[in-house]
């Protein structure tokens, strides 16, 4: 009998302790971006789960099976719940340039096209407006091989590791991409 209470036991500090530790720990990457930041944010996150779970766990060790389970459940679910919310929070922006899902939180720059974000480039003073920026950073991303060639914007879905935002609208058209084409076949750049 007492080998299966100690058993029992296990499996309850387990699920109280344990899962809320490290799930609630894995919170500190969304508070630092530095190394050891991110450390001491997850001991911070990781001891406040333990003594949650610890709390929990010491007030239905003793009870029915069907309260630890509904407290199991509940522990559980939050902890869980905090893990997709930070999941979901570092999910990656799409870049206004090339329509790439490359921009992660604190990025200056796309990792497929190379553009400035919008929010990098306000400072710098080199457009007047975000739609200027934006037309001359797609005329630039997107280039033609000739005056006749028809461009998909939204060709290819993947390219390097990066997913294409359905979603997203290029500023500029095909005739755009032609005029530009035009513009630096009559004046080479040498």
């Amino acid at each position: 009998m007492t080998k299966t209470n100690d058993k029992k036991q296990e499996y309850l500090q387990i699920v109280f302790l344990l899962l809320p530790t490290l799930i609630l720990a894995k919170l500190g990457d969304l508070f630092a971006t530095e190394m050891i930041y991110r450390i001491l944010f997850a001991g911070i996150f990781g001891g406040v789960g333990g003594a949650l779970g610890y709390l929990v766990y010491s007030r239905v060790q003793k009870k029915g099976m069907v309260t630890i389970v509904v407290a199991g459940a509940l522990l559980g679910g939050a902890s869980f719940s905090a893990l997709v919310w930070k999941a979901r929070t570092q999910m990656p922006l799409t870049c206004e340039v090339c329509g790439y899902k490359t921009i992660k939180k604190g990025d200056e720059s796309c990792a497929y096209c190379g553009a400035n974000t919008w929010a990098f480039e306000q400072g710098r003073d080199d457009y007047d407006n975000k739609a200027e920026w934006l037309r001359y950073e797609q005329l630039n991303c997107f280039v033609l091989d000739s005056a006749n060639q028809v461009f998909d914007f939204y060709s290819p879905d993947r390219a390097e590791g990066f997913k294409k935002d359905m979603d997203w609208k290029p500023s500029i058209s095909q005739q755009d991409l032609v005029d530009d084409y035009k513009a630096i076949d009559l004046d080479p750049i040498e």
